[in-house]
């Protein structure tokens, strides 16, 4: 059970912690950026981190019996709905992950 405020906290905190692990993964040395593995994986799990912070927290827009937290579910879908899009856009992650699916083969 979700206390006023509290959904806004998490889905905040869910989305700022993708988002400087996406900093982190284009600041990767070129050493550590010949790790092909590393980084499709630090990528897949960065998405997977945040559907599973984020999906009860969304899906309490849909569920609460309590209308404050409904609107913060939807506030946080919302949020979400934004960065997506935001990150899916970020052309230096894209050249950088495509790059590493041509070197590896």
């Amino acid at each position: 059970k979700y206390e006023p405020g509290e959904i806004t906290k998490l889905c905040d905190s869910a989305i700022a912690k993708a988002k400087t692990g996406i900093t982190e993964l284009k600041a990767l040395t070129n050493a550590e950026k010949k790790s092909f593995k590393r980084n499709l994986l630090s990528y897949d799990h960065l998405l997977a981190d945040l559907s599973d912070e984020t999906g009860a927290l969304t899906f309490m827009g849909y569920v609460s019996e309590n209308e404050a937290l409904r609107e913060e579910g939807s506030s946080c879908e919302e949020k979400l709905g934004l960065f997506y899009p935001e990150l899916l856009a970020d052309k230096k992650l894209y050249e950088e992950l495509v790059r590493k699916i041509k070197e590896a083969g």
